[in-house]
């Protein structure tokens, strides 16, 4: 079996407003925080970046699109379960750190065990 361990560059945000080099549309790994009962709590999300102007279309199953327009450079959740709510986009704030994820390259059948 394949071992798929790897690391990961993580880039501090200092200003959210100041972040370059990111290509639109690529999926990143953010990380943030968030503020429970219990304390401040880090979470992860997977997120895209998009710039300013940018304009996406999200589709129903049914065909129906959705388009959003982004207002802001930023990293940017896609919701496109949706649920009764249809898709959403909207600007994840507050990111502290970002990383680029690596395809793997491997077929997960090659390197997944599944105990039934």
């Amino acid at each position: 079996m394949q071992q798929l361990t790897g690391s990961y560059i993580w880039h501090y945000v200092s200003d959210e407003s100041k972040i370059e080099g990111l290509k639109e549309e690529h999926q990143y790994l953010a990380c943030f925080e968030v503020d429970e009962p219990s304390g401040p709590v880090w979470k992860m999300r997977l997120v895209y970046w998009f710039e300013k102007g940018a304009k996406l279309t999200i589709y129903e199953k049914d065909g129906t699109p959705h388009d959003f327009k982004i207002e802001d450079d930023g990293f940017y959740i896609i919701d496109d379960i949706g649920g009764s709510k249809g898709p959403r986009c909207f600007k994840l704030r507050g990111v502290r750190y970002w990383t680029e994820i690596h395809e793997p390259g491997v077929n997960p059948d090659d390197t997944l065990t599944i105990v039934g």
